[in-house]
């Protein structure tokens, strides 16, 4: 996406540079800096093994407040020990010592092979490099330099109005593989220039992340690296955006759309994938009982390793609250049913207490666009 068409909101820059970290001599390295200290709100892995960059960004975001990310890509810092810790924290200090801020105003993120310490050599000679090319045009490129398997840069940005003033939401993402739900191997940054009531941010975020980034799988591998931060710089200079309010509302469609753009890039990227799939589940009472289900039935997909001899990706999308538990598994079913229709994608309805069941019309899977299984949804009551 040109930069050009991007809302950029006002009060961020940002700048990417090759280091060296990549043999390859791609972008491996970028900073995005506000004007001053902003609002900021996070979600972390939920692994058990946590690479160091996210434990010293973690405890940095409580704070509620930031003004850098520098993001690097071919080394996830992960596995790495005391080392480890200290060379993220390194990171974040020539940042800080080059911009004049506070370390903890510095979020550090790493991305690509674990195991391997960080070439801090890249970091001493290149960051304050990055501090000097900062402008408002380079956020392409931050994209571009955050990206490791990923086969496109993924960027998606909003303009609202709110009480009369321009609102500017704009995602930055990476993810390719090891994708499963509750986030895994991605990292995503999301910027914009609104002003909000306080503590609404972590609530807005949370929200577009359990129903985005929390419902997509490639290859049911979880991750030591994944966060997400929402920075809000207030120069929008809008009324304050207030806690149940339709600005609100306006607010959160938006950055649903992004989270949800930007996690659908993430799955259509899936490594191997050229078929995005979306399951609907209708009917179950609880929103984390469908989210299990709703992985259940897209995991067992990608155990088939292939339909029509292509691998699958899916996305899994959005649920209805209400119905009846399911209290059995379709595991069984699925698994025959779609070995028994390798060229076909079955429509499914799941009845409360009863296994899967087919229903209604094949669909021979032909486009390499998004197979979308509404009218085939799982139906749990």
């Amino acid at each position: 996406m040109a930069e050009s068409i991007l809302a950029i909101p006002r009060g961020f820059k940002a700048a990417a540079c090759s280091s060296g970290i990549k043999k390859s001599g791609k972008l491996d390295l970028a900073l995005i800096c506000a004007d001053k200290p902003v609002e900021c709100a996070g979600v972390f892995t939920t692994n058990k093994v946590v690479a160091a960059p996210v434990k010293i960004t973690e405890s940095r975001v409580r704070q509620g407040l930031c003004q850098a990310i520098l993001v690097n890509s071919g080394n996830a810092n992960a596995c790495t020990g005391a080392p480890g810790l200290q060379d993220a924290r390194r990171c974040g200090d020539l940042v800080a010592e080059s911009l004049d801020i506070a370390p903890q105003m510095v979020a550090v993120s790493s991305t690509g092979v674990i195991g391997v310490p960080l070439q801090m050599p890249c970091f001493e000679e290149h960051v304050p490099d990055l501090c000097r090319m900062l402008s408002h045009d380079q956020f392409d490129g931050v994209a571009r330099a955050m990206m490791t398997t990923d086969a496109f840069p993924k960027m998606s940005s909003r303009s609202i109005t709110i009480c009369g003033q321009e609102v500017r939401l704009l995602g930055l993402a990476k993810g390719a593989g090891m994708i499963h739900p509750d986030m895994a191997t991605m990292l995503a940054f999301v910027l914009t220039d609104a002003v909000l009531a306080d503590d609404l941010l972590e609530l807005s975020l949370r929200q577009a992340v359990n129903s985005s980034f929390n419902r997509i799988t490639v290859d049911r591998d979880t991750s030591t690296n994944d966060m997400v931060l929402l920075l809000a710089s207030g120069e929008a200079e809008n009324q304050e955006i207030a806690k149940g309010s339709a600005e609100l509302e306006l607010f959160n469609s938006a950055l649903n759309e992004i989270m949800l753009e930007l996690a659908k890039m993430i799955a259509r990227d899936g490594e191997g994938a050229t078929k995005l799939v979306r399951i609907q589940i209708n009917g179950a009472d609880e929103l984390n009982i469908k989210a299990r289900k709703m992985n259940l039935a897209a995991s067992e997909q990608m155990e088939l390793k292939s339909l029509e001899s292509i691998h699958l990706t899916a996305y899994l999308g959005t649920l209805s609250l209400t119905g009846t538990n399911l209290v059995t598994t379709a595991k069984e079913s699925i698994i025959q049913s779609a070995k028994s229709q390798i060229n076909t994608m079955i429509n499914y309805t799941l009845k409360a207490k009863q296994l899967l069941r087919l229903h209604g019309k094949h669909q021979i899977i032909t486009a390499d666009e998004e197979i979308r299984m509404d009218g085939e949804r799982i139906n749990m009551g």
